[in-house]
């Protein structure tokens, strides 16, 4: 087993879907709809798009002095 997990999911998956991601003991379901930040300098974007629902992942990465990189990285939900 993982440990515990945190699990964010877009807020339009299906009812059944998070049912079953939820029913593991070791999970802890959050619904998310926008912009979040789920840990220091990581974020999702939340829904994105009209008929097919994606999010994104962002990443806030240090690069020297006062400089960020930001990594995107999509998937469709």
């Amino acid at each position: 087993m993982l440990g515990n997990v945190k699990v964010y999911l877009l807020r339009s998956f299906s009812r059944s879907f998070k049912k079953k991601v939820a029913s593991f003991p070791n999970v802890k379901l959050r619904e998310i709809s926008k912009i979040e930040e789920i840990s220091e300098g990581i974020f999702t974007t939340g829904e994105v798009g009209f008929f097919i629902k994606e999010q994104s992942l962002i990443v806030k990465k240090e690069n020297g002095r006062d400089r960020h990189n930001w990594m995107f990285t999509s998937r469709v939900g």
